[in-house]
């Protein structure tokens, strides 16, 4: 009998990696649909653009390699995860040359290694209408002290912890306040922002990471109370570190309780945690808005020092105020 070549067996074994890396991705991608079912399964739903791209480069390898049952398999699984990311790039509205738009910018800026002078560069560069801190200390207050100077209205809650937070506008407030939402007992800032003859409701939250059951229970909790504090049918924008992608079931929860859109729609994907590791980044901060809004731009700013990427959006009335 004859014995295979030295070049078959490597191909061999190299498919059998492959099979056995494929494996491990559509694992993660079926995990990722049992989120209601354990805490831990809803960690796998974060990672579909990984898997994407690692089953379509296993994919079209394992059919160069003959597999093509697996090539097959590979592609199909890739399919499944491509319905969830490809409407991020699609948007039903186009921005309308007319009226001014209104910029929101988030910074979840770590209080242990973000730069605080960075943090001020990138406002002062930006100059957006309206600032949202996240993890902010009082030592962090004290070093963005030229905030005051450059926002006049402000609603600012330091904490000793990762979860303090401040919320700063050029714009004034009809109120504002600090609220407690869900059992975590963390802050988040509430307020009503005038801009241009009309009341936008504001909630800047920051829920817990989900860092084993109780910590993923306390952040469902306080997502599933988030639309007792949101009324979409008046113009609203909730911004925030939320932990959690556009592909968890408690993201898209939240939208459908809440009847909130993702402002990444029609921008792709734009991940934000961790940074500056963009083989593995996910979208963890998130601006949702209300459907009197139609987005003007979305991005991610450059490096603070911090784990997350700062989120950039300007937006405006889907009807100029002049016409409404």
């Amino acid at each position: 009998m004859k014995s295979a070549s030295p070049f078959r067996l490597f191909c061999l074994s190299l498919s059998g990696l492959m099979e056995a890396a494929a494996s491990l991705a559509i694992l993660g991608t079926l995990l990722g649909f049992a989120g209601r079912l354990a805490w831990w399964a809803d960690l796998f739903s974060h990672f579909r653009v990984q898997y994407s791209v690692g089953l379509i480069v296993l994919g079209i390898l394992l059919f160069v390699l003959r597999r093509k049952k697996w090539g097959m398999v590979c592609l199909g699984f890739c399919s499944l995860n491509l319905l969830g990311i490809l409407p991020l790039f699609f948007s039903r509205n186009a921005p309308s040359d007319k009226g001014e738009a209104l910029s929101v910018m988030l910074i979840n800026v770590n209080s242990s290694t973000g730069d605080p002078e960075r943090v001020l560069a990138l406002v002062q560069r930006e100059s957006p209408d309206v600032l949202v801190l996240q993890e902010i200390t009082s030592a962090w207050v004290k070093d963005l002290a030229l905030l005051e100077d450059l926002f006049p209205y402000r609603e600012v809650r330091s904490r000793s912890d990762n979860f303090g937070i401040g919320l700063y506008s050029l714009h004034p407030f009809s109120e504002s306040g600090i609220v407690s939402i869900g059992r975590a007992g963390v802050p988040s800032v509430t307020a009503g922002l005038q801009y241009q003859n009309d009341n936008i409701h504001l909630l800047a939250t920051h829920p817990l990471p989900p860092f084993g059951g109780a910590y993923s229970h306390e952040r469902n909790d306080q997502l599933l109370k988030l639309p007792e504090h949101v009324d979409s049918t008046k113009p609203s924008l909730l911004i925030g570190d939320l932990n959690t992608t556009p592909w968890s079931y408690t993201f898209r929860d939240l939208l459908k309780q809440t009847g909130l859109q993702n402002s990444m729609k029609g921008f792709g994907i734009q991940p934000t945690w961790p940074m500056p590791n963009l083989l593995f980044g996910i979208p963890l901060d998130h601006v949702l808005h209300s459907d009197h809004f139609q987005m003007v731009d979305r991005r991610t700013g450059p490096s603070v020092g911090s784990d997350h990427s700062p989120v950039i959006v300007e937006l405006q009335w889907k009807d100029h105020p002049g016409s409404r």
